[in-house]
């Protein structure tokens, strides 16, 4: 629910001034805290634990909300809005919002539609959240955008599932693996293994989705397609836009050989 969290894990906000200067310590998430974000306007501090999401003021340390089990969540840029996917019945995911004031509203996601420890994120004017996901309808990940006011999905960022015969020129590429059948499938337009990260450029007219796939995609969400896919040769863990939105940093895991982090930037 929208309440809030018992006492244990404690959270501490130290100045960038002086490391050693404790400002605020936040009490109630009772499992290990594995995330932390502040709102776009620096008013609410977002934490994320094993045992569920809460927001608190940033000045005073008070929680306003907590939600147990969460364990995607977001606050909007104003700070007045707390997302996150909980659980109902049956184990249904949804999509439960906390306003400034504590209300609840818990909506289910569509039934081909799940998400649980997927990305999620605002636009930059908090109109609209997209939510990473596993589409089961087509067996593929995927973006939901919904609407904050509407209080629905207003659209899907997916890619396109092909069955096609070996011998078709558009699956030549990948006939070594077909391992004697007769046709391939493969994704097109879209990413094939889980979203690991989101970002908006800052105006907030393309969305960065980066993939285990080894592939960061550009979406142009007016038209609701793909820009442009740039490819990587490892997973894609983290991706974020430049201030002025013209340029991509990528952070990539390689574990072939020795544990290495690579940085990438990437203009497009």
């Amino acid at each position: 629910d929208g309440g809030r969290g018992g006492s244990g894990q404690e959270i501490s906000q130290l100045s960038p001034d002086d490391s050693s200067a404790l400002l605020l310590a936040l009490l109630g998430h009772r499992q290990p805290v594995w995330g932390a974000a502040f709102s776009a306007n620096g008013n609410i501090i977002l934490t994320k634990g094993y045992d569920g999401a809460g927001g608190w003021d940033a000045y005073s340390g008070e929680q306003i909300s907590f939600l147990e089990g969460a364990q995607s969540a977001a606050v909007s840029p104003d700070g007045e809005i707390l997302a996150a996917i909980t659980h109902g019945e049956d184990d249904q995911d949804m999509l439960s919002i906390v306003n400034a004031v504590g209300e609840l509203d818990a909506t289910p996601l569509p039934a081909d539609w799940s998400s649980d420890w997927d990305p999620m994120q605002f636009t930059p004017d908090g109109s609209r959240l997209v939510l990473a996901g596993w589409n089961s309808s087509i067996g593929a990940p995927g973006l939901l955008v919904w609407d904050v006011a509407r209080g629905s999905v207003v659209q899907r960022l997916v890619g396109t599932v092909l069955e096609l015969p070996i011998t078709d020129v558009r699956a030549q590429p990948w006939a070594d693996y077909a391992y004697g059948y007769d046709t391939i499938t493969f994704m097109t337009g879209g990413h094939a293994n889980p979203i690991s990260d989101i970002a908006f450029s800052p105006d907030g007219r393309f969305l960065a989705s980066a993939s285990w796939d080894g592939t960061v995609r550009i979406w142009n969400l007016r038209a609701g397609r793909t820009e442009r896919c740039i490819e990587v040769d490892e997973q894609v863990d983290l991706v974020d836009f430049s201030s002025n939105g013209r340029e991509l940093a990528t952070i990539s895991s390689h574990w072939v050989g020795n544990d290495t982090i690579i940085l990438r930037f990437e203009r497009w």
